[in-house]
């Protein structure tokens, strides 16, 4: 409907209505590169966050979780330079694991104490679920590609899309299909 309004309004100005052309393009956004262990180690410490955050409302003691023992593999993972695939599934399913037990502790607290989770909340909780159901499918061999895989939490609709450009390769971004039609996008 959107369309045929603005069509109707730059009618008069459009004189060779009958040729167009189109183009597939790319509105970047700045992310940093997504791997598999930097996305789930963010949907981990976004957890742990909400839990321990949680907690301090109900004034309960701090959680005994092995944050601080994941962080440091994590992080002992990242300063390498040169990272083996068999270091990143070691890692990936040490963290996956983590993911589930935080996922399911914070689900109970919030069962526990009645809490009502925002909307912006409980989409990032859905996000989260779906960025371990991903990994996990794809790190013990269900399947082989991802399909609609999420590169950031904080935008779960960046998708990769090849370019076949020569100094990048992958952008990440919304991939939008441009009408041109005399001159007016």
């Amino acid at each position: 409907s959107l369309q045929k309004i603005a069509a109707n309004h730059w009618q008069p100005y459009m004189e060779q209505t009958h040729i167009s052309s189109e183009d597939a393009t790319c509105y970047e956004s700045n992310i940093s590169f997504p791997t598999p262990v930097k996305i789930v180690w963010k949907s981990c410490n976004e957890i742990y966050c909400n839990i321990e955050q949680l907690r301090k409302q109900q004034k309960l003691r701090a959680s005994r979780i092995n944050y601080d023992k994941h962080k440091k593999d994590f992080l002992l993972y990242q300063k390498n330079r040169k990272k083996s695939k068999r270091k990143e599934k070691k890692l990936l399913k040490s963290l996956l694991k983590f993911l589930i037990r935080l996922i399911n502790t914070y689900n109970d607290l919030i069962k526990k104490y009645k809490i009502k989770l925002s909307n912006k909340q409980s989409i990032k909780l859905n996000t989260i679920a779906t960025v371990y159901e991903q990994q996990r499918s794809k790190v013990y061999g269900e399947v082989e590609t991802i399909k609609d895989r999420i590169v950031s939490l904080n935008k779960p609709y960046i998708r990769p899309i090849v370019r076949g450009k020569e100094n990048k390769p992958v952008e990440f971004g919304v991939k939008v299909n441009k009408l041109m039609i005399d001159g007016i996008s």
